[in-house]
């Protein structure tokens, strides 16, 4: 699953930073957050992904809520990223009414505003002198793309059209993965496809 998701985000970002120099990553959480496998990519990106899942819940579950077909987008590094180029793009997924799991991609975007093309501020005294950073944010509200947070996002780009690009080459890898748990849920059970993940976790 994880393979598959990070070649959708491959085929469609257009990308060189992506495609040749795989810096980006994909994962697979519990219901909670815990981590249970993670993609071929660059491993750190995958490491906040806990953290962020973890912050999505507690904060967001209550306004703006969480539900079956949404997608969430985050860049904030105080919630979990490592610059705010390492953009999240993550679905819960839902079996039978139930939150079951979530799937989670981290790529390196490369143009997101600020005083510096490319986003290295080198002269960055703190986290405001780079660029404008967003805690999680609904991206896609049941199944529906929110164009709003969408041209939120890419307005502040010198590059809209290619950040356009790879925010949805990460939207595609993440309903990709949603479609091939549900399928394995489907397929094993939801008891055996959680049990395994359990033990995936504990060995």
């Amino acid at each position: 699953v994880n393979w598959d998701h990070q070649e959708t985000i491959r085929r469609v970002s257009g990308s060189q930073v992506v495609v040749f120099g795989y810096d980006f990553n994909t994962s697979i959480q519990t219901e909670d957050g815990a981590g249970v496998c993670f993609g071929p990519g660059n491993l750190f990106f995958s490491g906040c992904a806990d953290l962020v899942v973890k912050w999505t819940l507690e904060h967001r579950s209550m306004n703006v809520g969480i539900g079956e077909g949404d997608i969430f987008l985050q860049d904030d590094p105080w919630i979990g990223t490592n610059h705010q180029m390492d953009t999240a793009v993550y679905a819960p997924v839902f079996w039978e009414g139930k939150l079951f799991a979530w799937v989670y991609n981290v790529i390196h975007q490369r143009e997101l505003g600020g005083v510096e093309p490319g986003g290295f501020t080198q002269q960055a005294n703190d986290v405001y002198s780079e660029p404008t950073f967003f805690p999680p944010i609904k991206l896609v509200e049941a199944g529906k793309i929110r164009e709003d947070v969408v041209d939120a996002w890419v307005r502040r780009s010198r590059l809209s059209g290619l950040m356009t690009l790879e925010l949805r080459s990460q939207i595609a890898g993440v309903q990709l993965a949603r479609e091939r748990v549900l399928d394995m849920v489907g397929r094993y059970g939801a008891g055996q496809v959680k049990g395994v993940m359990r033990k995936m976790i504990s060995t």
